[in-house]
Formats: structure tokens, sequence, C-alpha cells
């Protein structure tokens, strides 16, 4: 058990490092961090860890723009989440289109 707790600690440790790379508007290293911390999520089994990285890693690819010949990207503020998406502190709307 410990070792799970010790590669949760990690992940969340790459998932901060990735978030403040998005607040600095790196988005190519944000999003490195993010696809490692997702490994290793996924190595143990942290269904929390996975979702709210996936999440994440929407974020950083919406942060960064439209991709080319794609279509555009509304102007919807973009929101970086922790471990946990059900922690308070606003989120994604759930509007439905």
């Amino acid at each position: 058990m410990s070792d799970e707790k010790s590669a949760s600690q990690v992940a969340d440790e790459l998932v901060e490092k990735a978030h403040k790379k998005f607040q600095n508007k790196n988005y190519t290293a944000a999003l490195q961090l993010c696809q490692a911390a997702l490994a290793i999520y996924e190595g143990i089994g942290n269904p929390v860890g996975i979702e709210s990285t996936l999440i994440n890693i929407g974020q950083i690819f919406r942060g960064r723009g439209p991709i080319a010949g794609g279509g555009g990207i509304d102007d919807q503020p973009t929101v970086f989440r922790g471990r946990d998406p059900r922690a308070g502190g606003g989120g994604i709307d759930d509007r439905r289109d």
C-alpha cells in the first residue's frame, strides 16, 4: 500500500507542476507532465486521478486554441483541476448543447 501512496503522491506533484506550466501558458510542458501523471494513475488504478487528469489534458488543448484545419473553440473559461474533480471551487460547466 505504501508504494501506491508514493506513486499517487508523485502523480499529484506532476499535476501541480503541470498546473504552474499551464498558468504560464507553457502548454507543451503541461501536457507532458499530465501525460506522465496519467500513466501513473492508470498504473495504480486510481480512477479519480485518471478522470481529473484527462479533464486537465482537455483544458490544455482548449488553452492552446484551435487545431489547424479544425473547428474553432468557444471562449469558455478554462479550469485546471486537482486530483478530485468533485472538490468544489468551480468546474467545467455542464450545459447541454
